[in-house]
């Protein structure tokens, strides 16, 4: 019920909200369109000469307007009106207050009559001039435009969301004990690919960012003030993303008209954890990708932190795993791409949980001209047929499947390995990423500069907020450049010893009670960019390899920390 509430309160909110830019925006688009109505009409009028007796500019700046008074004769009687223009919008649009002005001052200053129009019906009604504003027009229409758009977008969001929520709610109850049926478009076990419904989306969103635009431009090129240089660089830089965004419809559109209606025929619907994501992606026409087409299977967890204008979307992978593949052409010059993948269990995997956690499987191809590149989102739950899979086992077998070569990898990132008698040595030698130690040796210094010089001026808040800052990067430096990790195997036990100016730290412990940890170290645009290998034993963590760049690599050490010199029974066992 409270959810209920919740939702209706929601479309109301969202309804009033969007409504005044709605009404202010076809406010705006009608006060543009009406002097064009008005204008249409006048064409018809008489022409007759009319005598000035008052022309001048009210108001300051940009914003004046254009008073003219005058007298002129219609079938032999006399009238007397102020009427200009239909359309008497003021502002820097345009100088067209300041231009008629000129004119009409200068007929006024020569004795000179001007031309009026009589509307032969009523001729009380008359103006000066019956041209259209397009300076204007094409400010306003716009601008009424990105008010009406913003507007109609808030009200109908809130209503198909209401809308949504129903149908949701009614898919719910028809099926209960199946949530990935709670979807629309998980219906059935074909899935239509991302790309393919969403190029129109894309096309209003450039639209409406070209639209918003245009008022910018028209306001900066008719100022008569002289415009700063970085107006200009701004401006340019919101358009040439606007352009952009043009651009990558157009690319879209093409790919979408040279492959047709991509789907994801699904075996296994939905996708198990603990079990496959198996089917076939069927494209109606030959796709000639002599490479092969990359297909890549993601979990995904999207989030938002801090709020307004801090607020940040973040996209964590959860899981990963890609193969390259060839496809099938049907006889019909249509494309099949076999896609099947295992999926452990356990770890951080997430089922599908809406737009927090989703499942991506994503294809790519180079090809003669636009590229294939398809996207869906594909269900994956627990099921019945969920069976125990532990990521950890899954990543080291497919990583022994593969092939990789360690001793190969170490000396790459100045790892040293070497066997003693039956057990193992591994070296991580101080300094061993030079750029980072000279990076934030640089960094630290100039805090430490900034440090002495809050210092000598009382800035003693200053000097806190900095110094956090010093300790945090001089930790980084002293982790980098002074200590040296070792670590040793002798028959099942495992000793670790961390050297640097400050003391050694050893740890020692069963190679079955040691459990390895995996987790990022760096991220770039939320995506990681390095790993940290640490140990946990007896509650401590102790970190082994930082800053790797190669997540195998890791994870190829530690399956050689728990399966060196064990019997191949025992490797069956853990793997």
């Amino acid at each position: 019920m409270a959810k209920t509430k919740n939702n209706i309160f929601s479309v109301i909110f969202l309804t009033i909200f969007g409504m005044p830019f709605f009404a202010a925006g076809a406010f705006v688009i009608f006060m543009a369109l009406k002097p064009l109505y008005h204008n249409h009409l006048a064409s018809e009028w008489k022409e007759v000469p009319a005598t000035l007796t008052e022309v001048s500019l009210d108001g300051r700046g940009d914003s004046v307007k254009l008073i003219a008074k005058y007298n002129y004769t219609y079938e032999g009687k006399n009238y007397s009106s102020g009427q200009v223009a239909f359309n008497m919008m003021t502002g820097n649009v345009s100088r067209y207050h300041q231009n008629f002005h000129d004119k009409l001052n200068k007929a006024k200053s020569n004795n000179e009559s001007v031309p009026c129009y009589v509307n032969p019906s009523n001729p009380k009604e008359v103006i000066l001039d019956r041209k259209n504003r397009t300076r204007m027009l094409v400010f306003m229409i716009p601008f009424g435009s990105v008010f009406v758009l913003v507007g109609g977008g808030l009200m109908c969001s809130g209503l198909f969301s209401s809308k949504a929520r129903k149908k949701e709610k009614v898919l719910q109850e028809k099926a209960p004990d199946e949530p990935w049926k709670w979807n629309k478009d998980w219906q059935d076990s074909v899935i239509l690919a991302k790309t393919s419904k969403g190029v129109w989306g894309l096309f209003g969103i450039a639209v409406f960012l070209n639209l918003f635009m245009v008022p910018f431009w028209a306001g900066v090129l008719n100022s008569d003030k002289k415009v700063p240089i970085f107006a200009y660089g701004i401006i340019g830089l919101f358009q040439l993303i606007a352009f952009g965004l043009v651009g990558t419809f157009i690319y879209h559109f093409i790919r979408s008209k040279k492959y047709g209606k991509v789907n994801f025929h699904m075996e296994t619907f939905p996708a198990v954890i603990g079990g496959q994501c198996k089917g076939v992606i069927k494209v109606p026409v030959e796709v000639q990708a002599m490479d092969g087409f990359k297909l890549t299977l993601k979990n995904i967890h999207q989030y938002r932190t801090g709020s307004g204008k801090n607020s940040t979307t973040h996209r964590d992978v959860l899981w990963e795993d890609s193969k390259i593949i060839k496809a099938q052409h049907g006889s019909n010059f249509n494309t099949e791409i076999e896609v099947e993948f295992d999926i452990p269990s356990g770890g951080k995997i997430s089922q599908s949980t809406g737009d927090s956690k989703y499942w991506v499987l994503t294809a790519v191809a180079e090809t003669p001209g636009v590229d294939f590149k398809e996207e869906f989102r594909v269900p994956v739950f627990v099921t019945e047929d969920s069976q125990n899979k532990p990521i950890e086992e899954f990543e080291e077998k497919k990583l022994v499947e593969s092939g990789y070569d360690l001793e190969g990898a170490l000396p790459r990132y100045k790892i040293h390995m070497q066997k003693v008698g039956q057990g193992l040595l591994i070296i991580v030698p101080r300094m061993r990423r030079i750029s980072t130690s000279l990076i934030t040796f640089i960094v630290t210094c100039g805090i430490g500069v900034g440090i002495g010089f809050a210092i000598s001026h009382k800035e003693y808040f200053v000097t806190f907020v900095v110094g956090i800052f010093f300790l945090v990067f001089f930790a980084i430096f002293y982790s980098a450049t002074f200590i040296k990790r070792e670590f040793a195997l002798k028959g099942e036990n495992l000793i670790v010893k961390q050297t640097h100016p400050l003391g050694t730290k050893v740890v020692e412990c069963q190679r079955d009670d040691a459990k390895f940890d995996i987790s990022w170290s760096a991220k770039t645009n939320d995506k990681t960019t390095s790993w940290n290998l640490s140990l946990k034993v007896n509650g401590k963590k102790i970190t082994l390899v930082s800053n790797c760049k190669d997540k195998e690599l890791l994870v190829a050490l530690k399956h050689k920390l728990l399966n060196h010199g064990k019997a191949p029974d025992a490797l069956e066992e853990t793997d």
